[in-house]
């Protein structure tokens, strides 16, 4: 089905991260696309080696110029749209809902998806359709609804497993160890998690077994077994600083963070949050960014430095996440309150107005009041 529609396109967009450089199917699809002719946009969403293939071409780097990628991604649409090529739209679509979710519109990323995937289950593309339900479930798990994000993952594994696709099959199971380690249900995590790497591991697929590290490491950590997590977030980190894969040192130098913080290393976690946060500041990852800002709020407050910095790290956290529209805005506003209660009312007003404006200062102080009253 996917060589068909490689066949049938006009031209095809490849988004670039370590995952997909790493791919056999994503190099074998780029090889029929070059040898029918066909254009390919190439559009780096993450730092990575290009593949063979591909090194000489000219390519879109969205972690420089994501306008630039939206606007070639939109132009390739049009094409698709005024020739009627069903399959090149169904490819553009998530492409663009890829590059809304890294802007962190994710109204838009899952119109985009939805798009995609109703195309693809009207022409029976069971290898477009896998895809469509994880990048749905990934987008239902950010806004914090696990039971539709387990849903949509479970609708991806079994297509993937009819159709062979051991990669995809991976991503799914690791996913869904996420989501049963947010339930409280370590067993079935591992259970996952175990089954993800495994697949990796036989496929030597390098940039898949780097999150499978991660996972089993962030699962020790909630376990209380420090060793082991520091064990597994270096396994990770080593294979991700070996690839290029920017995103992922991010994710591990975080946890590295955390557990440095979990023995009481606050230096060391602050050194660690902030090589996580300048990677994603860098790529533009917002929820990423949120998160290590708010770590760094905390992390301050435990320093027992000056509280108003402390302020001004969670004050950024709730900007994004607020924007995001994503559950973790009460763990924000929860410590702002606290430091609210701290300071005193008008004080902390004043701390917060120097830093947000009056009007930012008047809404964080309703927020915190309407957590109150819940």
């Amino acid at each position: 089905a996917v060589e068909t529609a490689v066949r049938g396109c006009q031209g095809m967009i490849v988004i670039l991260s370590p995952s997909a450089a790493a791919s056999s199917n994503v190099a074998d699809e780029v090889s029929i696309a070059i040898e029918d002719g066909k254009e390919l946009i190439p559009i780096l969403i993450a730092a990575c080696t290009l593949p063979l293939r591909m090194t000489r071409m000219q390519y879109l780097d969205a972690t420089v110029d994501l306008d630039e990628a939206v606007r070639r991604c939109l132009q390739s649409l049009a094409i698709a749209e005024r020739l009627g090529d069903q399959a090149g739209m169904a490819g553009s679509y998530p492409q663009l809902g890829i590059l809304a979710y890294l802007r962190g519109d994710y109204e838009k990323a899952e119109r985009r998806y939805l798009q995609s995937l109703e195309i693809n289950e009207r022409l029976g593309n069971q290898a477009g359709m896998a895809p469509g339900y994880h990048q749905l479930g990934m987008l239902a798990q950010d806004r914090g609804d696990l039971v539709e994000a387990e849903r949509r993952y479970l609708q991806s594994l079994a297509v993937n497993e009819r159709l062979g696709n051991q990669a995809g099959m991976a991503r799914s199971c690791g996913q869904l160890g996420i989501l049963a380690q947010h339930r409280g249900d370590s067993e079935e995590a591992e259970r996952r998690y175990l089954q993800s790497l495994k697949i990796t591991e036989r496929l030597g697929n390098q940039a898949g077994m780097a999150p499978g590290y991660h996972q089993l490491g962030m699962l020790a950590q909630d376990r209380g077994d420090l060793q082991e997590a520091e064990r597994r977030y270096l396994q990770s980190l080593e294979i991700n600083e070996r690839l290029g894969d920017q995103a992922g040192m991010a994710g591990s130098y975080h946890q590295l963070g955390m557990l440095a913080q979990d023995r009481g290393d606050l230096e060391e976690a602050e050194r660690r949050y902030l090589q996580s946060l300048e990677i994603k500041e860098r790529l533009g990852n917002q929820s990423g960014m949120a998160r290590g800002y708010s770590q760094l709020g905390i992390l301050w407050s435990e320093r027992g430095m000056a509280v108003e910095e402390a302020i001004a790290w969670h004050l950024r956290a709730l900007a994004i996440r607020s924007r995001l529209g994503v559950p973790e805005v009460r763990i924000d506003v929860q410590h702002l309150r606290q430091h609210r209660e701290q300071l005193g009312r008008q004080r902390f007003t004043d701390a917060a107005a120097e830093l947000a404006g009056a009007e930012g200062a008047a809404a964080v102080n309703a927020w915190i009041d309407q957590m109150g009253a819940e």
